[in-house]
């Protein structure tokens, strides 16, 4: 099924969300935690949601994101209450494990202390004092769905009390593509990739099995400004391709993708020397799409 089909179900059903009973809804392709019980939710449209793409830092007393950016659209949010026979842990796997199985973007990945403080995540960014508990238990994840006409921005965060209950936040921002210049640009996600050790995929088509540099073509536009600014940045680019044939094939074609993309950005004008290119075909197990994904250089 298609990713349009997953966002046109999910917005039937969020026709129903504001009852009296609750009716939580998920993002596309997400399944509640089977034990979770829905103790809040709430529809609103914002003009300025926070959404947090990097760990909290604490300078001169004060708690803030290392990176973050502001999205205005259709706000979804559930706080959940999960057993305590269960961990946060048990809690953000489930979902993780749905997300690397769907079509979202990562964007940023934290857990533990590498978070920052729980207390601000709970009290200051979702304002929610059930989820704050101690910073060892604490998970976060925030990725990105795209369709011709809607971002979607996707966000859980999860954390086990002292009382050993645990409490989970999950968000979905729909963002409208006609204010696209109020969306996280390739900018934003560059510095997401250098800063946190993500990789920024771009998907190749089912049908041909050929990169589809056109649609990422606005995004990719924006990582050749930044290259350009800041000359110390460089990529790797690596290609993955899954299917039936021999390792051998599918890392020589997952190669091929991962060239055709690097002759783009250097026909943009970026030097070779900072950016390599590598095939492992269908070493990375888990996610299953044939890709390629812009990943961070750091090696000196």
């Amino acid at each position: 099924m298609t990713k349009r089909f997953f966002v046109v179900l999910l917005l039937c059903q969020l026709a129903s969300f504001i009852t009296p009973a609750l009716a939580a809804e998920t993002p596309p392709q997400f399944v509640t935690f089977p034990e979770a019980e829905l103790i809040y939710s709430k529809r609103e449209d914002v003009s300025n949601y926070q959404l947090i793409l990097g760990s909290l830092r604490k300078v001169e007393g004060v708690w803030s994101a290392e990176h973050e950016v502001r999205v205005p659209g259709k706000l979804f949010s559930s706080t959940y209450y999960i057993p305590k026979e269960f961990s946060s842990a048990d809690v953000f796997k489930h979902y993780e494990k749905q997300f690397l199985a769907a079509t979202y973007n990562p964007l940023f990945r934290c857990e533990g202390q590498a978070c920052g403080a729980s207390n601000h995540w709970a009290n200051e960014i979702f304002k929610h004092r059930e989820l704050y508990g101690p910073d060892d238990e604490q998970f976060y994840m925030v990725g990105e769905l795209s369709t011709d006409s809607d971002v979607y921005y996707v966000v859980l965060y999860v954390n086990k009390r002292g009382n050993q209950k645990v409490y989970a936040q999950l968000e979905l921002l729909n963002h409208p593509r006609h204010n696209d210049n109020q969306a996280i640009n390739g900018a934003d996600m560059l510095f997401s990739i250098w800063d946190n050790g993500l990789a920024y995929p771009v998907y190749i088509d089912a049908k041909d099995q050929k990169l589809n540099i056109a649609r990422d073509a606005d995004l990719l536009r924006d990582v050749v400004l930044v290259l350009k600014a800041h000359p110390q940045l460089k990529l790797y680019i690596v290609g993955h391709q899954y299917g039936p044939k021999t390792l051998p094939i599918l890392q020589q074609e997952s190669l091929e993708n991962a060239q055709r993309l690097r002759q783009y950005l250097l026909d943009l004008g970026i030097g070779p020397e900072r950016l390599t290119a590598h095939g492992v075909g269908s070493l990375v197990p888990g996610i299953g799409k044939n890709r390629v994904e812009l990943v961070a250089n750091k090696d000196r």
